[in-house]
């Protein structure tokens, strides 16, 4: 039995074997799709093999269409050369249920196969020709996010972009350069509508494909390379469209088990080919039965009734929902945690990983926990419905080949997106918490420790491909399995990339947990298993630095001052704040002025410390103050001055780690850029502090002016009143 149209003469053969064939006269369907082609496919991939063209298989099959599919290779020829034409553009699916059973598919609806490559003369021509084609609906993409870039890691334009801008659309050599050319093709035809349709597992695919294509527009155009007219085709809508799309399919590469189960069955030359560019491919593709794919409806030359094959068509903010929901909430940052925590503990299947309840937990909380209260429902698919079949259905799924390692390539341009967003939602929200993650952090310090390259028993491994490995991996090269370490110091810097987390994690306030985390996961082998069983569901056993539980060590605690004393209005009996400050509003110049201009609590405890005078009431200067300070609040654990200093520098100025020596410089900037703000006034610092009445220290001698003021003025609505506190000594 051999898979080509040779081999399949034979049907019942096939199907005594259990294999389901082509239902339709592919000979009539060749035809007609070569003469009349109604969507190309760039990306001949297992994705592509899997999902697009099985889907199309099954309205075949239903006589709902009468054409096919046309496939195009434009990164690895050898796909195309090597399995597309040796096997008759066949492929067959084998659909790994989780109940155990297998379906085993001879997907036949490709039925024309083409490289894109320029120097193959007859292939692009016919790839122009096909492009000129009036019935041309739909052009669609799975090449990887990465196919859409025009600029390498540094942001230099690419060598065969930069050329390609110059030398224009007649003999492009990169991969958009390409596409440009053609959709250029269909332009010159008599510009001919068309949907470009990005399939690709990223946010606003679209936008992706969009951008690189009116560059090469835009450019060819600057040259005068093109005529004048292409750049507005490429963004009239009624002519060119680039609809988002949200897909969802795990398709692992071929694997070895599928590929004896087939030989079983009698079936020849199978083996996998590895290209020159690495390409793993095989003339089967072993994948799971869900699958989604969203796409906005915005076809202007129409399109057939691919809903009858499942596929969901709607507006583009519906999609976006949908996307948002599984790329940062449902599916992909649990299959990120797995693949750093799998990789770490010798896992090399994912479905293994849900057996393990430490990490079964860990994947629960980020998603359920965690997640679900930023996503917003689409509509169309339910979240928490969605979560469901992740992890009781498709992550566990023993008979999906897939492996921590696979997923856990690109991980540093993964996270972002997968953790970033939701942490930024918290940041965003009136009624959540940043401090309230604690299992995400938990993930970033494991690709951190996953960075050394070695697993929780000590032995090394090797890390999965990713553009930032040489980058990110000096930061933890020092660091070994021992206590003692200064973690934070080793990976300051890379808690810091926006590019990598999303965010500024010292500016998020997760800085100091991530940094506990790794350092727990470095004491020594074991580590890594030892902090997972530290990990409550619901939350972590390890606090951050005065966290928001901080000095409430029960839960009847928490719920009392969370649920009620937290909400509740501030009466303010006694401060030393000046009025003369509230009723100017006073504009902070520096941390320093807040702080140190007249807390004598602070002074006395810079005395006891030693510090010189002039240094607390003298002439030195606010930034060599501060930094005595700073001196001097290391020094000051235990005291109440330590407390409230840091829960001031968390709650005011969203800074999370501890004042010292060392960090003085980093908070004096941070806080002095913040007190700029109109919002760190002297009175809206009252209002954020949720202060109804002050009550402030005054002398018995002062004549209240400032308190006047404030009586008649009706723009600040605290009340402020005089008092005068009898006692002894200045320091009360």
């Amino acid at each position: 039995m051999r898979l080509s149209a040779e081999g399949l003469k034979d049907r019942a053969k096939w199907e005594e074997a259990g294999y389901a064939l082509p239902k339709f006269d592919r000979e009539k369907v060749t035809e007609a799709t070569k003469e009349n082609p109604f969507w190309i496919h760039f990306g001949a991939g297992n994705i592509f093999r899997a999902f697009q063209a099985n889907v199309v298989q099954n309205l075949l099959n239903d006589g709902i269409l009468d054409r096919g599919l046309i496939v195009a290779e434009g990164f690895d020829y050898e796909i195309v050369e090597k399995m597309n034409h040796p096997h008759d553009d066949y492929t067959i699916l084998v659909t790994l249920k989780a109940d155990g059973n297998i379906e085993k598919t001879v997907v036949g609806s490709v039925v024309e196969s083409l490289t894109v490559n320029t120097e193959n003369a007859s292939d692009f021509a016919r790839l122009k020709e096909i492009f000129a084609k009036d019935s041309l609906q739909m052009v669609t993409f799975t090449i990887t996010e990465k196919g859409y870039s025009l600029v390498n890691g540094k942001g230099e334009l690419l060598p065969d972009v930069e050329a390609d801008f110059v030398s224009g659309p007649e003999a492009p050599k990169s991969y958009i350069g390409k596409v440009a050319a053609l959709l250029y093709a269909r332009y010159q035809a008599g510009e001919k509508p068309v949907a470009m349709v990005s399939m690709d597992n990223c946010s606003h695919n679209g936008d992706k494909l969009y951008a690189a294509i009116n560059t090469f527009a835009e450019k060819w155009e600057e040259n005068k390379l093109t005529d004048a007219g292409f750049r507005a085709y490429v963004n009239c809508k009624e002519k060119v469209t680039f609809p988002w799309t949200m897909i969802d399919k795990i398709t692992p590469r071929p694997d070895a088990s599928v590929e004896e189960l087939l030989k079983k069955d009698g079936i020849e030359e199978l083996d996998p080919v590895i290209t020159s560019k690495n390409t793993y491919v095989a003339p089967f593709v072993n994948a799971e039965e869900c699958e989604y794919l969203v796409i906005e409806d915005a076809f202007p030359n129409g399109r057939p009734e691919l809903e009858k094959g499942g596929l969901m068509f709607t507006e583009r903010e519906t999609v976006d929902k949908v996307e948002k929901m599984k790329v940062c909430t449902c599916l992909n940052p649990l299959h990120t945690a797995l693949a750093v925590f799998g990789c770490l503990l010798g896992y090399e299947k994912i479905s293994d990983e849900m057996k393990d309840e430490e990490l079964k937990k860990l994947v629960e909380t980020i998603g359920y926990k965690e997640g679900l209260p930023v996503v917003v429902n689409p509509g169309v698919l339910d979240p928490k419905e969605f979560i469901d079949t992740v992890l009781q259905v498709r992550v566990p799924n023993p008979f999906m080949p897939d492996t921590p390692q696979r997923i856990a390539t690109d991980t540093s341009q993964k996270l972002a997106i997968r953790f970033g967003e939701t942490i930024k939602a918290y940041a965003a929200s009136d009624e959540l918490d940043v401090k309230d993650l604690k299992l995400i952090p938990l993930v970033f310090a494991g690709w951190l420790r996953y960075l050394m390259g070695v697993d929780d028993s000590g032995k090394a491994f090797d890390l999965s491909p990713d553009p930032l490995l040489t980058t990110v991996c000096p930061y933890v090269a020092d660091l070994k399995l021992e206590e003692g370490q200064d973690v934070e110091s080793a990976v300051s810097e890379v808690l810091k990339m926006k590019q990598i987390f999303g965010v500024d994690l010292y500016e998020a306030g997760l800085a100091e947990l991530v940094c506990g985390y790794l350092k727990e996961m470095t004491k020594a082998p074991g580590a890594v298993r030892e902090t997972l069983k530290k990990i409550r569901v619901g939350g972590s056993s390890m606090k951050a630095f005065m966290d928001q539980d901080f000095l409430l060590e029960t839960e009847t605690a928490k719920m009392l001052y969370h649920d009620y004393a937290a909400k509740m209005p501030v009466l303010d009996y006694h401060c030393h704040i000046s009025p003369q400050e509230i009723a100017e509003d006073r504009q902070f110049e520096n941390i320093t002025q807040v702080w140190l201009g007249g807390d004598h609590y602070k002074w006395r405890q810079m005395r006891s410390n030693g510090i010189e005078e002039r240094y607390i009431t003298g002439d030195a200067s606010d930034r060599e103050k501060f930094q005595k300070w700073a001196e001097t609040l290391e020094r000051a654990i235990g005291n109440p001055l330590y407390h409230w200093s840091h829960l001031e520098l968390q709650r005011y100025f969203g800074y999370h780690g501890a004042l010292n020596a060392k960090t003085a410089e980093e908070v004096w900037n941070l806080c002095n850029e913040k007190l700029q703000s109109p919002q760190m006034s002297a009175r809206n610092l009252i209002r954020q502090s949720n202060v109804t009445l002050i009550c402030t220290t005054d002398d018995p001698a002062d004549d209240l002016r400032w308190h006047k003021q404030l009586k008649e003025d009706d723009s600040f609505e605290v009340q402020v009143l005089p008092a005068w506190r009898t006692g002894s000594g200045n320091e009360d």
